[in-house]
């Protein structure tokens, strides 16, 4: 199983992310469902499309890994794929990042492919500041290929 952008805290856990609605809710906005430690036993890699701005903590992007996210990650030693401008990043928070991958990069993927594909995160000032990250085109033996978008906005 793969897991992408671990999110994986109780309902209401984190901060909203949007300060500017009357009624923001705090994150994440439901529970995990019933089966949610079925399934995450199962999990033996993850992706993660774009975790940090500028390297601060307090910047880091909790709708795609959040701390209860880190925990399950470092605790079990699993093998993660993301923008190789995180590796360093993750790996100062005991994260197991076997593969830091560039826009574009195809790598070699559990006996398929892995192609990171450049994401835009947001236009003008506002991409600066969103860390752009990537999404991720998976190909594997006898399954159907799947693109990841991660956080992007259409472009020409």
């Amino acid at each position: 199983f793969i897991l992408i952008d671990p999110m994986l805290g109780k309902k209401g856990s984190m901060p909203p992310f949007s300060v500017i609605k009357a009624k923001a809710a705090k994150n994440p906005t439901v529970e995990m469902p019933s089966n949610a430690d079925e399934l995450l036993n199962k999990v033996t890699h993850t992706l993660i499309t774009h975790s940090q701005t500028l390297g601060i903590k307090a910047l880091q992007h909790g709708d795609h890994l959040d701390p209860a996210g880190e925990t399950f990650l470092t605790s079990r030693n699993i093998p993660v794929a993301t923008p190789a401008k995180d590796k360093a990043y993750l790996e100062k928070y005991d994260l197991t990042v076997n593969w830091g991958i560039e826009d574009w990069q195809t790598i070699d993927f559990l006996d398929g492919k892995l192609t990171a594909v450049p994401a835009l995160h947001g236009h003008g000032w506002i991409h600066k500041v969103m860390a752009n990250g990537v999404g991720f085109f998976l190909e594997l033996p006898n399954e159907p290929s799947i693109y990841i978008s991660g956080d992007t906005v259409l472009t020409d």
